[in-house]
């Protein structure tokens, strides 16, 4: 029932000649209604919960975020990459049945639903993904961590693996705690200095994609995370740079944050640093900022 009254607003939208912008507000409206139909527990009506004013600035908010790539960052989403998407959606989903209905809603046209699916999500992928590789933006953070570092080295000689942390700890930059990582065999045979290509003699910093929230969370005392779901490079950089007590590895950059390891223990099996972590700035902090600037549409 939802969904028929999601098409027969879009019918009544293309029938009357509407504007795109009404027209992407009714397909919206059935994008949302499919969502809902999904939530479990009890819910209000639906016109409770997404009112036709919260409705239209959703899709205002799209449209902005669009102008914002453009204008920052000089870049558009084509729909070569809108198609491209689509194609890896239907081979991937792991929810067919949602899919199969937000389709339905959208009257199975695929022109209407990349743009009010798939376009809206290229853009804040892209989005994110330019913010958190910024230089701009992160200049400040990446000064103060590899100033730490440099510091750090110079103390290498002249004071303990304690001592060496209490500097990191006192410098207030970030936040320090321990990281502790299970090697397998196989990870210490592949992973060898001799296999690193030069990183050794890089200083950084390393700019890597996201990872599992769990292999940077601090587990001092608990069951170790799994090294070998980092990003092949960064286990390379951290096996091949961190061979005893003391030593530092590079400034990693991460897309939320700057990362820099004090080995602590190395064995065949764990690898347990001392962890600084220096948080980027907000994306969503900084994405509001952003919009406030732009005059809303139409």
């Amino acid at each position: 029932m939802r969904i028929c009254v999601a098409l027969l607003l879009a019918f009544m939208c293309e029938g009357a000649g509407a504007d795109p912008f009404t027209e992407r507000c009714a397909d919206r409206d059935a994008v949302e209604r499919v969502y809902y139909a999904h939530r479990t527990g009890t819910k209000p009506p639906f016109s409770e919960v997404l009112s036709r004013s919260a409705l239209e600035q959703l899709v205002r908010t799209d449209m902005r975020k669009e102008r914002l790539l453009l204008r920052l960052y000089h870049t558009e989403i084509t729909e070569r990459q809108i198609d491209a998407e689509i194609a890896r959606i239907d081979q991937s989903t792991r929810a067919p049945e949602i899919l199969r209905e937000l389709k339905q809603a959208l009257g199975n046209d695929s022109r209407r639903f990349g743009r009010a699916v798939v376009r809206p999500m290229l853009v804040d992928t892209e989005l994110r993904d330019r913010f958190a590789n910024d230089d701009s933006l992160h200049f400040q953070m990446r000064h103060q961590i590899e100033g730490l570092r440099s510091n750090l080295l110079a103390a290498q000689p002249k004071v303990d693996l304690l001592s060496k942390i209490n500097l990191a700890r006192n410098a207030g930059i970030g936040e320090v705690s321990e990281i502790k990582w299970a090697l397998s065999n196989k990870q210490t045979a592949r992973i060898a200095p001799e296999t690193t290509n030069g990183l050794i003699s890089s200083g950084g910093p390393y700019s890597l994609r996201p990872l599992p929230e769990s292999s940077l969370s601090s587990n001092g005392g608990q069951k170790p995370a799994d090294f070998s779901k980092l990003p092949a490079r960064m286990q390379s950089v951290l096996k091949s740079q961190l061979q005893k007590p003391g030593d530092v590895s590079a400034v990693i950059e991460l897309p939320t944050e700057f990362l820099l390891c004090i080995l602590k223990e190395r064995s065949p099996t764990t690898l347990v640093v001392a962890s600084v972590v220096l948080r980027k700035r907000n994306y969503d902090d900084w994405l509001a900022e952003q919009l406030k600037g732009l005059p809303s549409e139409p």
